[in-house]
């Protein structure tokens, strides 16, 4: 008895934790949201990645939408991530962009320091 009511106090608190956390995502769109904040209950650790890594990629797409999107691969599912995808509508140098994702790709590596576990990916979407 006493061992549920640790747990539900546990999860009540992370609940409110994330709560309080996702208002420091603003400006970004939801894809598949509620299985997304699930993950990010779970793994509340990625929240301050995912504030950094909105500042990194807002050095180079300063304008852009952004989505988040969690995504596990239905082939291997202990591989999942956050794409974080910067919406491109307008005429942009392919290469250039291609540029900026791969400098992008180097910052939020610096990131992680050996925690592979629940990565976070910036991708370019061309609309």
């Amino acid at each position: 008895m006493l061992k549920n009511i640790q747990n539900t106090t546990i999860k009540e608190t992370t609940r409110e934790q994330s709560a309080l956390l996702k208002k420091e995502l603003p400006n970004f769109t939801f894809k598949n949201e509620n299985i997304l904040f699930d993950y990010l209950e779970d793994n509340m650790e990625l929240y301050p990645i995912l504030i950094k890594s909105k500042s990194i990629i807002r050095k180079y797409f300063k304008d852009n939408d952004l989505v988040l999107e969690y995504y596990i691969d239905p082939e291997i599912p202990s591989l999942n991530c956050i794409f974080i995808t910067i919406l491109i509508t307008k005429n942009v140098d392919v290469s250039l962009a291609m540029d900026d994702i791969h400098k992008i790709d180097i910052e939020m590596a610096n990131l992680y320091k050996g925690n592979d576990d629940g990565r976070i990916i910036a991708k370019i979407d061309f609309t």
